[in-house]
């Protein structure tokens, strides 16, 4: 018999002339196992596969859901006692900024605190949070402070945590971490957030003016926000200009206004400032408080209505 000529529909894929079409029968999942929808992908799928606009996407949904998704019965019964004691804010101790703020700093989030200063006026960022940090060692808890800008002054500190009622003891509960390179910062707050423990980071990233500089990533602080989230360690980033985006849950800015010397010699008395709420989630922005910084002591007053506080939420079992 010859051989069929090139263009005989023989051995095609679509079978031979009147011959009958096979049907895919669609795939039965196993009895109790719903198929994925097609935007869903099993974890084992996503091992070893390029990272998606859309695997951000969740990534940043389970920072937003954080201490709201937990799983089985073993939290239930090990956590929930714990979960429930926990503060839901970090308070200043300063009332009218802590009612501004909703309470304070919102525990095992992403936070920040940004404001420019110049060599005649200063921001108070640094005094706001030395105030943070007092309030917090006086409840005995463990803190950690990444010092980039090399800003950090433990007498400085030890005045603070006195004039708040604290004992200099509590500065030993403090880890101050002096680390020389922004990498190197980024590295030690990344494993420090991995160690449970620390209920309090503070994160000083100010540099001089650099015109190598590069802008921390997106997803560097998605994950540094995650891992916050998941050992219930409230991240506080100190900065020159906001940094986090979206991904900090508060955003706090402080904004110089005087500042006012005494002498000779010239000795810095008192430090003018505003503080004004860019970023909160569910809850209204642009309150403004105005800080009084003096040495031993800070005077904050609200310049705005305060709003109503939103709802405390604690983890449940």
């Amino acid at each position: 018999m010859p051989p069929a000529p090139p263009d005989s529909p023989v051995g095609r894929a679509d079978g031979p002339v009147g011959g009958a079409r096979r049907t895919r029968t669609p795939r039965v999942p196993p009895v109790g196992r719903l198929p994925l929808p097609r935007n869903v992908h099993s974890p084992r799928d996503s091992i070893g596969t390029p990272r998606t606009p859309r695997s951000g996407a969740l990534e940043a949904l389970l920072v937003d859901l954080g201490s709201q998704i937990h799983r089985g019965t073993h939290y239930e019964a090990a956590g929930a006692d714990e979960a429930a004691d926990s503060p839901c804010f970090h308070a200043t101790g300063l009332p009218a900024l802590d009612a501004r703020l909703g309470g304070g700093f919102p525990a095992g989030r992403l936070s920040e605190i940004c404001g420019a200063s110049f060599s005649d006026r200063s921001s108070g960022r640094t005094s706001l949070a030395l105030c943070l940090l007092a309030e917090a060692l006086s409840q005995g808890v463990l803190a950690a402070w990444v010092d980039l800008a090399d800003a950090f002054d433990p007498n400085s500190a030890t005045e603070t945590i006195l004039a708040r009622g604290g004992e200099e003891e509590d500065l030993d509960h403090l880890l101050w971490v002096r680390a020389r390179s922004e990498e190197e910062a980024l590295r030690s707050c990344d494993r420090l957030l991995q160690t449970e423990g620390f209920k309090l980071i503070v994160f000083d990233l100010f540099q001089p003016e650099n015109p190598q500089k590069t802008r921390i990533k997106d997803v560097t602080w998605l994950r540094l926000a995650r891992l916050a989230v998941g050992t219930r360690t409230t991240l506080v980033v100190l900065s020159n200009e906001p940094m986090t985006g979206s991904r900090a849950e508060l955003v706090l800015e402080m904004k110089a206004r005087e500042t006012r010397f005494i002498g000779p010699p010239s000795l810095l008395e008192t430090i003018e400032t505003q503080a004004v709420l860019r970023r909160r989630r569910n809850y209204p922005t642009g309150g403004k408080v105005a800080l009084s910084i003096r040495a031993e002591a800070i005077r904050a007053e609200s310049e705005s209505p305060l709003p109503h506080p939103p709802p405390c939420k604690t983890r449940r079992g």
